[in-house]
């Protein structure tokens, strides 16, 4: 939502979030519809750097968002929560980033989403009385051919906790369950796999709303 690289300070963050919020167009559309909220990188910073980030410029990065966003500030200073419309639909908001253990990315037990998210998030979908299970997660889980790059970013590259997370929706048959992505650059409508069990559960994808992209 918005581009704050090289901020590392309170007031560097807020700057970043001013120039932001400050843009016609998303003071046009953010009037207009509520919305739940998530982080990818450039909250914090680029990819690149994010877990190199000095644990003072990670507060700070993370105070001004929780300070920027109508998001709430919840136990733990955890970010994943999940909100329901009756039995309609259930969102389920998902932390991608600031749990993630990139060097665990070769070992037997990769940390994509911390093991409480993970449980958290296989039990509510498992108990969930709505009708659709809508989980927002900032960075795909589709099943990339190796044509894509940035695969270390993304659920590919932590397969345990994938196939984790995707057999357990297979194993108990839970129904209507879509995810929704961003960070790509780009728009799809896609199966998570092109045959075998996950081939029957959906990806959207859209692309990043801030301004200043400079492509």
């Amino acid at each position: 939502m918005s581009y704050n690289d090289g901020a590392r300070t309170k007031a560097e963050f807020r700057s970043k979030w001013r120039t932001t919020l400050k843009d016609p167009s998303y003071q046009a559309i953010l009037q207009k519809a509520g919305f739940y909220i998530t982080l990818d990188d450039h909250e914090l910073t680029d990819n690149s750097t994010l877990y190199n980030l000095p644990p003072e410029a990670m507060k700070a990065g993370l105070e001004a968002f929780h300070e920027a966003l109508p998001a709430p500030t919840l136990p733990d200073n955890r970010i994943w929560a999940s909100y329901r419309w009756g039995s309609t639909a259930e969102i389920f908001v998902l932390d991608c980033r600031t749990e993630r253990q990139p060097e665990t990315r070769v070992t037997t037990s990769p940390i994509y989403i911390s093991e409480a998210q993970m449980t958290w998030l296989k039990e509510g979908l498992s108990s969930s009385p709505c009708q659709f299970k809508v989980i927002l997660n900032s960075v795909p889980i589709l099943g990339f051919t190796d044509v894509w790059p940035e695969r270390p970013d993304r659920w590919q590259s932590y397969e345990e906790q994938r196939e984790e997370l995707l057999s357990h929706i297979v194993t108990e048959d839970i129904p209507n369950v879509l995810f929704l992505t961003g960070d790509y650059h780009l728009a799809y409508v896609a199966r998570l796999e092109p045959d075998g069990p996950y081939r029957n559960i959906w990806e959207v994808m859209v692309g990043p709303g801030a301004p200043r992209v400079p492509n």
